[in-house]
């Protein structure tokens, strides 16, 4: 039997917050300067992160073009780290129960 133990490792919640916070602040950008509303920005900053990019909506500014170039790279850096540290702890989440051994 195997006991499973999730996130003990506190930087995978660290890098979680990295992420909720670079994406609010995309958020803000989009909203503040491109006239996003805040859905749409929320939006437009997740799928820049990830990269997905559908091309729905797009930055009509020089300065939300500009922004766009680091906030993708420093949004990509973010998520796969956190991946990275996911995925190295994963081996670790199922530690094997120890029995008790009945004597004979």
């Amino acid at each position: 039997m195997y006991e499973v133990k999730l996130f003990q490792d506190r930087r995978i919640y660290i890098m979680i917050i990295f992420v909720i916070m670079t994406n609010l602040v995309g958020v803000g950008f989009y909203n503040h300067y491109e006239g996003l509303n805040y859905l749409d920005a929320l939006y437009f900053s997740s799928m820049t992160m990830t990269t997905v990019g559908y091309g729905d909506i797009v930055v009509k500014t020089d300065i939300g073009k500009i922004f766009t170039i680091f906030y993708s790279f420093i949004g990509l850096g973010l998520i796969l780290t956190m991946f990275k540290i996911i995925g190295d702890h994963t081996k670790l989440f199922i530690v094997p129960r120890k029995r008790n051994k009945v004597k004979k």
